[in-house]
């Protein structure tokens, strides 16, 4: 996949990079990037939506993340982390130095400040570092199969 990649960046191929995300799996993406150069991931990256590079961000090694974060502005990269959970937003914050990290907690909305401030002060290996900040209650009267229709209806893409 590593030289598909290469190949599809040099071509600047739409389709093609369309045709990637259709049939792998963001964290398979992940894994050929990390095997490419710097000029092929840079180009990669702009070539694709923010909502796409954020998939294959958040499941991302540590190391690589941060490789990733290194050729991006950091505009941009306050927009991917806006399309992610606040508790993947957490992890990669955790490991930047204090100074990049409170520039991009700076960029910001306040509400996603304040969750994510709260949860960096937890060890990340705590429940307080592993939770997430965004949850849904039901009512206990509900089945579970009305509590995963609802679920469903309400946050198609929540963590379950």
């Amino acid at each position: 996949m590593k030289d598909n990649i290469a190949l599809i960046v040099s071509n600047k191929d739409v389709k093609k990079i369309r045709e990637l995300f259709n049939e792998n799996y963001p964290i398979d993406i992940a894994l050929a990037l990390e095997e490419v150069d710097d000029d092929v991931l840079k180009n990669f990256m702009f070539s694709i939506s923010n909502t796409r590079l954020a998939s294959i961000l958040e499941v991302a090694e540590p190391e690589f993340q941060l490789r990733m974060l290194e050729k991006l502005p950091f505009r941009r990269v306050a927009l991917l982390f806006q399309q992610m959970s606040n508790d993947d937003v957490v992890d990669i914050l955790g490991n930047l130095p204090v100074g990049i990290r409170k520039r991009y907690i700076n960029m910001m909305k306040q509400s996603s400040q304040d969750d994510i401030q709260t949860m960096l002060n937890y060890a990340p290996d705590t429940a307080g570092g592993i939770m997430t900040t965004e949850y849904i209650t039901v009512k206990e009267h509900l089945t579970v199969e009305e509590t995963l229709s609802k679920l469903r209806e309400i946050s198609p893409n929540s963590e379950v």
